[in-house]
């Protein structure tokens, strides 16, 4: 066993080399980081009270090719761990991050295990809850972008559970896009979520899906008031859920209405919400299949946070932030945040980054003396071949 593991080590280790004394090619990297609290006061039947604390580590290094007329391609692997401050070593999560980039003018295309910060846009809490984006990082499947002057569009799909003994079949589909003109601008949201059963020989727990769509609109103040930021909008939900093995359906619709002020270290956000449940069968199915915010049950649902930025760079942001959950017919809910966010690569100033990103790393070295050096480990005899790359 140790054997095949030096082996394996061993090959990936030359094949990077390998990669990186290709003059075409360039070493890249980027190192993100996240620190919350969270502290949860509800007094609801839809969210429990309680209080998150945790930090998470995304290294990631990899190989770069980026040419001109063929685009850039991109090999990045890394890891996302996430580890819990109030608990042991035992208790934390490492998830791998490993994806293929394919770049050209208006096209940003990424395969396999892929940072959700990569999305244009945050999603919307129907859609990603806040405790779901703390410890699920990655979406696992494809992300497709494209852009233009005036907007963007934008699909993934994320394959969140791999059948198995002790998991079910779990995917999203997602569609989201936005068009500019001006102040103005038009976007909106297609989802279709699906949930299937565990693997043979485990009893059949149904096939859930649903699907949704939220059109929206808005304008952007921005420009023409003296805030650093002022936007709204409003837009339309329509979900439709089904369980199969019950013929259970369920048709949503609800309509949302948004704002957001900033002014230097502060800010407002209001998110209001009224229609039907939204969530019909998160009481049997959970974040499983409804991983959005759970006080989209209510069929009013308003949030208002109340944020102070503590510190804010290109690469680094703390903000404080009280929000306020209302409910009909419940106590009014309260949470404190406290969320830091660094990101490596945008620390680098700008001539800086110029340069990793331009610049071609020679890193040359010679196959045969790695070889000759490990072979007493790998249990083979070698010979040492005329050096392929100097």
């Amino acid at each position: 066993m140790e054997k095949t593991l030096l082996r394996f080590f061993f090959c990936t280790f030359c094949l990077i080399g390998v990669a990186l004394s290709a003059k075409a090619q360039k070493f890249v990297y980027d190192l993100d980081f996240l620190f919350y609290f969270d502290n949860r006061e509800y007094h609801s039947p839809y969210s429990d009270a309680q209080t998150l604390l945790g930090a998470r580590l995304s290294p990631e290094i990899g190989v770069s090719i980026d040419d001109n007329t063929q685009g850039l391609h991109r090999l990045m692997a890394g890891a996302q761990y996430c580890q819990p401050l109030n608990k042991n070593f035992l208790d934390a999560k490492l998830m791998p991050t490993l994806y293929y980039q394919y770049k050209k003018k208006g096209y940003n295309l990424h395969f396999g295990a892929v940072p959700y910060r990569k999305l244009m846009h945050t999603l919307p809490e129907f859609y990603l809850s806040d405790s779901i984006n703390y410890a699920h990082p990655n979406l696992y499947g494809a992300l497709v972008q494209i852009t233009g002057k005036r907007g963007f569009l934008e699909l993934y799909c994320d394959w969140y559970g791999l059948q198995s003994r002790t998991t079910r079949e779990a995917f999203q589909l997602m569609v989201d896009g936005e068009f500019r003109a001006k102040v103005f601008y038009a976007g909106g949201y297609i989802s279709l979520t699906h949930l299937a059963n565990k693997a043979a020989p485990e009893p059949r727990l149904g096939v859930c899906e649903k699907f949704s769509v939220n059109p929206l609109v808005g304008i952007n103040l921005s420009p023409i008031t003296p805030l650093d930021s002022f936007t709204v909008q409003a837009g339309y939900i329509l979900g439709y859920n089904r369980e199969r093995e019950t013929a259970t359906q369920h048709i949503s619709h609800g309509v949302h209405a948004d704002i957001y002020l900033q002014w230097r270290f502060l800010a407002l956000r209001n998110n209001f919400f009224y229609g039907n449940n939204f969530m019909p069968f998160f009481k049997e199915l959970g974040a499983e299949f409804h991983r959005g915010n759970p006080f989209f049950q209510s069929k009013i649902y308003n949030r208002t946070d109340l944020i102070v930025y503590l510190f804010r760079k290109d690469f680094v942001e703390c903000r404080f932030a009280w929000n306020i959950h209302y409910t009909p017919n419940d106590k009014i809910g309260h949470q404190q945040q406290i969320i830091l966010q660094f990101n490596l690569g945008k620390a680098l100033p700008k001539n800086r980054r110029k340069i990793v990103r331009q610049k071609t790393c020679y890193f040359r070295f010679k196959v045969s003396t790695v070889i000759s050096g490990l072979a007493p480990i790998l249990g083979r005899s070698t010979v040492s071949p005329k050096p392929m790359l100097t």
